[in-house]
C-alpha cells in the first residue's frame, strides 16, 4: 500500500496539505456536520462527497463540488455498488476532470464557505438570545 499511498502522521500545520490537493473528497456514508468539507471548501478545494447528513448544505452539485447519493446497499461491496461507483468515477471526471474545472469549482467552494464564519454566526446568536423586543 506505500506505493499508493502517502501516511503524512501529524501534520502541525495543515496549510501544505490541503494546497497539494486538486480535490477533497470525502466518502462517509454519515457525518456530523462535515467540518473536513468546510475546511477543504476554505482552502479552495473542491469536495466531492455523498449526499449524506448535511453534506447538500455544504456542496452544491457543479458549483462549488460534487454531490452524489449513496451507492445501492453501500455495506456490501455488491455488482451494483460497483457499477454506482464507477458511474460516480466518470462524473468526477467530466465535471473536474480539467485544472480549470477544478479551480472555478475551488473559488465557487471558497466564497460558499465563508458564509460559515464563527464570529458572525456568533454575533446572530448573541442578538437572538439578547434581544428582548
Amino acid at each position: 500500500i506505500q506505493e499508493r499511498v502517502f501516511f503524512a502522521g501529524f501534520l502541525k500545520d495543515l496549510s501544505p496539505f490541503w494546497r497539494s490537493l486538486d480535490l477533497f473528497i470525502l466518502t462517509s456514508l454519515w457525518e456530523g456536520f462535515g467540518y473536513v468539507v468546510l475546511e477543504a471548501m476554505l482552502a479552495g478545494v473542491p469536495p466531492v462527497a455523498f449526499a449524506v447528513s448535511n453534506i447538500p448544505d455544504l456542496v452544491r452539485h457543479g458549483e462549488n463540488g460534487l454531490l452524489f447519493p449513496l451507492p445501492h446497499e453501500p455495506e456490501a461491496a455488491t455488482p451494483a455498488t460497483f457499477a454506482d461507483l464507477r458511474a460516480v468515477a466518470q462524473d468526477i471526471l467530466a465535471e473536474a476532470g480539467t485544472p480549470e474545472q477544478r479551480q472555478a469549482l475551488g473559488r465557487q467552494s471558497r466564497t460558499l464557505a465563508k458564509r460559515f464564519d464563527q464570529k458572525k454566526a456568533m454575533d446572530t446568536l448573541e442578538h437572538l438570545l439578547l434581544d428582548r423586543k
